[in-house]
């Protein structure tokens, strides 16, 4: 089941499958969004083309309901716990905030990743993905529509491909220094992008 990468989505996640299979569950839920940014446009783009704007975005919506069925039962919660897990204090002042980050200055993983994750969203994020009409434009292509949907669907399938064989082939051990390689091959290849002149290129 795919959760959107937000925080209360990573905690019930956690919830779910526990510490010992928190990687591997992190690292499916996030190829499962890649195929959904693979697949998901094509899927809208046909039934907008074939049920109209109004019930197209209807049906669209519709594919949320089975999701929103499963959370009502979903295994998750005291009663599904396997081990006993520590209660989390609640935040209820901007002191507790500041508290949780004392707690956690000293664990170099944890702020290490953050920072990074911190970092990526501020400076690349998605926000490439708005401007695909105008590489694509760029690129050579006036009519963009088809071309910046195939760079998106290159750009989803590059991530899908490495999610599948990570998780198949147990490469790249989960340390730090495996993040922030990663983070900067994946920095070098959209400068790359940024800065090809030519559209085959682009899309690899």
């Amino acid at each position: 089941m795919l959760f959107r990468s937000n925080p209360a989505g990573q905690l019930l996640l956690y919830d779910i499958v526990g510490p010992s299979q928190l990687q591997s569950a992190v690292r499916l839920n996030a190829t499962a969004f890649t195929l959904g940014r693979l697949v998901g446009p094509a899927v809208g783009g046909g039934l907008m083309l074939l049920l109209g704007p109004t019930w197209g975005i209807l049906v669209n919506a519709c594919f949320y309901l089975p999701l929103m069925l499963w959370l009502w039962k979903a295994p998750y919660g005291p009663a599904f716990r396997s081990e006993p897990r520590a209660q989390g204090r609640a935040v209820r002042s901007f002191r507790d905030v500041f508290g949780a980050i004392k707690d956690i200055a000293g664990n170099r993983v944890i702020v290490s990743m953050t920072l990074l994750a911190g970092f990526a969203s501020l400076f690349v994020a998605g926000g490439y993905s708005a401007q695909m009409p105008e590489f694509a434009h760029d690129l050579g292509h006036g009519d963009a529509d088809l071309s910046y949907s195939v760079l998106l669907a290159a750009d989803a399938a590059g991530a899908l491909i490495a999610g599948v064989v990570l998780e198949m082939r147990s490469f790249l051990s989960p340390r730090p220094r495996t993040a922030f390689v990663l983070a900067v091959m994946w920095c070098f290849a959209m400068a790359c992008f940024a800065a090809s002149s030519s559209y085959p290129l682009a899309l690899v």
